[in-house]
């Protein structure tokens, strides 16, 4: 893969690194005001960057956008798992992007198959 230069924003933040887009997700269902757009990407000092987006085409509502940077990439599935009621879980949408990304990631793809307890 070639390196890009890659700019997201971070709430109020723009992140700003080279790498490579490895996986996208959408939950954007046709009818729908608002949905999610997930990313991951991998930078070239070896770190991931998830990328989420929150959003909307409700008049008045604005995106939400959100980045997490991993070392790892166990880092990335942590980033991706919810909790509640005390219950983990990756939500569909996540592991849909997660599978997208175990293609053309060796790291995920064994982090995904093994959970290190």
């Amino acid at each position: 893969m070639t390196s890009t230069a890659h700019v997201l924003r971070d709430r109020q933040r723009d992140i700003t690194f080279t790498g490579d887009l490895i996986a996208t997700a959408s939950s954007e269902v046709v009818g729908k005001d608002r949905w999610s757009e997930m990313s991951i990407y991998t930078t070239d000092d070896g770190r991931y960057v998830v990328h989420g987006i929150g959003k909307s085409s409700v008049e008045g509502e604005t995106d939400r956008d959100w980045v997490c940077i991993c070392n790892t990439a166990e880092a990335v599935i942590k980033a991706l798992t919810r909790t509640s009621d005390d219950v983990s879980y990756v939500p569909n949408l996540n592991l849909t992007l997660l599978e997208r990304a175990s293609m053309l990631d060796d790291a995920i793809s064994d982090a995904t198959r093994v959970q290190r307890v």
